[in-house]
């Protein structure tokens, strides 16, 4: 599992993209299933109708939506650059739903157990429709190959009001889609487009990978891939995954050790270090705890987030080793793709460190294990006026 991830970051770097940049995933089985090769939709035709299935086990179909415009998302759990643009699309879905605008994110390649798995967890983050594909893994039977043509994930499909093809987009990722933005615009949503980049047809399309991703992981924490370590060279601890040095560090608010909730804004006005661990009941990396209780007296606050691991291994390390600094632990377990750290940070290597000043700017960060480490973290914390 390790080496599939590591090698589907390594071809990214290759082809000069980062994996937070708009990038889809290969439809697994394609090979043995390729798209329908005549499946391509053609511009002002009537779009296929489909039939999927909601999460309360009820008949969706696309005529259900005439009248509205609907952009349809064929996304998997098993694909990152799909999750990761999910806070995105219900900003679109809440923003122009008074224009129209009808998000169906439709689980494709994927079974049905994997989609309740993922509402279960994030149906009430999100502001547009989701529905499966009754396909499921069979991608040879499914819609979206034989009628709609999907070779990655994802692709959006817009429709207009009367059932007709306007256009379609690829690629996902935690911020604003310039294809997905002009394909808004076309359909007729008062939607800026001034500030887009120019049109690159020439730019990769799609990340080639050479296994499938798996919906959850199920074995030892993914620790290469999705994340910092695969960008051009910098200054060590300039960013934090795709969170830069002088960025505000995005919030989030997650359950405590001893119950309640804690922001990371709850501590804007001290200096806080923060990390994302994976060690399961071993807790985070030592020498930065013994770091922080050196500089604690100077209203240093640290938080620590136990990631991609289940809560009852947060709750035995919190038992038993009692910690004098704030614990939280991120609810989506091992389904680390749905994950503050991933989902906000763009971190997908464990343990990851990073120092927020007074103001809630990221001074810097890195991703490593060890206490070789502990010079980088000093300087880090020296350059938010901490006195070491």
């Amino acid at each position: 599992m390790r080496s599939s991830r590591f090698c589907l970051a390594a071809v990214a770097a290759s082809l000069g993209l980062s994996l937070f940049a708009q990038t889809t995933m290969p439809v697994p089985d394609a090979d043995e299933a390729p798209a329908d090769a005549h499946a391509a939709l053609v511009e002002g035709e009537m779009a296929p109708d489909f039939t999927v299935i909601d999460a309360d086990g009820r008949e969706v179909k696309l005529a259900d939506f005439r009248g509205k415009l609907v952009l349809i998302d064929i996304w998997a759990t098993w694909c990152g650059p799909c999750i990761a643009s999910m806070p995105h699309q219900s900003e679109l879905a809440q923003k122009f739903a008074d224009d129209g605008l009808v998000i169906l994110a439709i689980c494709a390649s994927d079974t049905r157990a994997n989609y309740e798995g993922w509402v279960g967890r994030n149906g009430e983050r999100f502001h547009f429709l989701t529905a499966h594909d009754p396909a499921g893994r069979t991608w040879r039977d499914s819609i979206f190959n034989t009628a709609y043509g999907v070779t990655g994930f994802p692709t959006l499909f817009l429709i207009d009001r009367e059932g007709r093809f306007v256009g379609q987009a690829s690629g996902g990722g935690p911020n604003e889609n310039p294809a997905v933005t002009r394909l808004l615009a076309k359909g007729g949503l008062p939607i800026d487009t001034s500030h887009l980049p120019p049109l690159d047809d020439s730019a990769p399309k799609s990340i080639p990978a050479l296994t499938k991703t798996p919906a959850v992981a199920s074995g030892p924490t993914p620790m290469l891939g999705m994340g910092g370590g695969m960008r051009p060279a910098a200054r060590p601890g300039s960013r934090l995954g795709s969170v830069e040095a002088g960025e505000v560090a995005p919030d989030f608010s997650l359950p405590r050790a001893e119950g309640g909730e804690v922001r990371l804004s709850d501590s804007r006005g001290q200096v806080t270090l923060v990390t994302f661990y994976s060690h399961g009941e071993r807790g985070p990396e030592p020498y930065a705890v013994e770091l922080w209780r050196q500089v604690r007296d100077q209203g240093v606050a640290m938080l620590a987030v136990a990631t991609a691991q289940e809560e009852a291994s947060f709750r035995a390390f919190v038992e038993n080793s009692q910690p004098d600094y704030t614990v939280a632990w991120d609810p989506t377990g091992r389904s680390y793709l749905e994950s503050v750290a991933y989902m906000q940070y763009g971190i997908g290597m464990f343990p990851g460190f990073g120092v927020i000043d007074r103001e809630g700017r990221l001074v810097g960060g890195y991703i490593g294990v060890g206490d070789r480490n502990a010079p980088l973290l000093k300087e880090l914390l020296q350059r938010a006026g901490v006195t070491m």
